[in-house]
């Protein structure tokens, strides 16, 4: 018996509804099961920064830098600047070294960077590089990538461009259903005030 005589039987189509009911759960759990998966694939790199940029980190780890000198970088080394801050916690980082990039970066040797206050030095050299850089971590990086990188704003305030895109990704966060989504708008009412 063909398909098309089955289908024709009361049978058949009870067969195809099933089917059709089976292909539906599957693809409904499917696209439930997606984001929890892809997530822990997504995550932000950071290679190793150049050595222009190590000396301002530095510099700024030790309070001596100015938003002037981070303001002299280049867009890439002040990038660079950004991914020091980011590479001193290896976990958050994520393996991005080695030959494969499968790696994690080695512990910093140096002196940290204070989050805050690394924050405040980085949006008041240049807001708009600094904002679109976070924008960038709280789109494609990972959860452990886009808390570290809100500690940044922790003590920033009055910056129109970071309370812009703090009030966009507080939207987004909610309208993703985002674990996060209050840890941003924690974020976007305290630049606010």
């Amino acid at each position: 018996m063909s398909w098309r005589e089955r289908a024709r039987t009361p049978k058949g189509q009870a067969q195809f509804l099933v089917a059709l009911f089976a292909a539906a759960a599957l693809a409904s759990l499917a696209l439930g099961l997606a984001r929890p998966f892809f997530e822990g694939f997504v995550r932000e790199r950071y290679p190793q920064p150049s050595a222009a940029a190590i000396r301002v980190a530095d510099a700024a780890a030790l309070g001596s830098a100015t938003p002037a000198a981070l303001g002299e970088l280049s867009p890439e080394d002040f990038d660079a600047v950004y991914r020091a801050f980011m590479r001193q916690d290896p976990e958050v980082a994520g393996p991005v070294d080695g030959q494969r990039g499968d790696e994690l970066p080695p512990a910093p040797s140096g002196p940290l960077l204070e989050p805050s206050a690394f924050g405040r030095l980085l949006f008041a050299a240049d807001p708009e590089r600094a904002s679109a850089l976070l924008r960038r971590t709280l789109i494609v990086g990972s959860a452990a990538q886009r808390e570290r990188a809100l500690l940044l704003t922790q003590e920033v305030r009055g910056c129109a461009e970071l309370s812009a895109l703090l009030d966009w990704a507080s939207e987004r966060a909610q309208r993703t259903r985002d674990p996060q989504a209050d840890l941003v708008a924690g974020a976007a009412e305290r630049v606010r005030q």
